[in-house]
């Protein structure tokens, strides 16, 4: 696939990837409960820019970063040979500008599984202590010790269904040990819903927003 994938949010939670030529769009720059803006997907390719500069074009009220390989103890991200020391300054400065920032889970590659509970919430303590709000001796931050992405998007893509349910209710469970939430959790779903792998996922309830595919998908 060339070029960035958008997601334009509605309050229907409609989805839809474009090519580059849509990324002139124009959208509210403030995402409100009625009109939740445009979303835009980051680091598949390396000549798209930093997420600063979608961040500073007023266009994207969520910029969603590519998160591909976890399970069996394996966890990386997809970035596409964009410089990693510069994300997390990124992540601050969109943030400051009031744009939502999130970390998206498996998408088209096949490098990702949860074949037990165990793993779900292995994989749940690794996105706490990694990207979300929470430190860990021995864990380490890729985007620094005080960048912190805003929640999780489920792009569940290849395999199966198992265990997915257990890791949305294991990153949500955060949000009651805080008191607030510090852990967004969204889902991009097949274009053929409902979503077989994401199903059961789902049916706990504890998503926020749902991000319905248009753009391909085979299935």
């Amino acid at each position: 696939m060339e070029g960035q994938m958008l997601i334009i949010i509605i309050p229907t939670a409609i989805l839809v990837f474009a090519k580059k030529a849509l990324l002139f769009l124009a959208v509210p720059p403030v995402a409100t409960a009625d009109d939740p803006g445009l979303a835009v997907y980051w680091g598949r390719h390396k000549e798209e820019g930093s997420p600063r500069e979608a961040c500073d074009t007023g266009r994207y009220t969520t910029v969603i970063i590519f998160y591909n390989a976890f399970g069996y103890g394996r966890y990386s991200l997809d970035i596409s040979g964009h410089p990693l020391a510069a994300v997390g300054a990124d992540i601050k400065h969109c943030k400051s500008r009031g744009v939502t920032v999130l970390l998206s889970i498996s998408g088209q590659g096949g490098g990702y599984s949860l074949p037990t509970n165990a793993s779900a919430a292995y994989v749940a303590d690794n996105l706490w202590n990694a990207y979300l709000g929470s430190h860990r001796a021995g864990v380490a931050r890729p985007f620094g010790d005080d960048a912190a992405v805003d929640g999780i998007d489920f792009f569940i893509d290849q395999g199966g269904d198992d265990h997915y349910d257990d890791l949305a209710r294991r990153l949500n469970g955060y949000n009651y040990y805080c008191g607030r939430v510090v852990v967004l959790l969204t889902a991009t779903t097949s274009c053929s819903y409902p979503d077989h792998r994401l199903e059961k996922a789902l049916a706990t309830g504890v998503f926020a927003r749902i991000h319905v595919r248009m753009f391909g998908d085979e299935q």
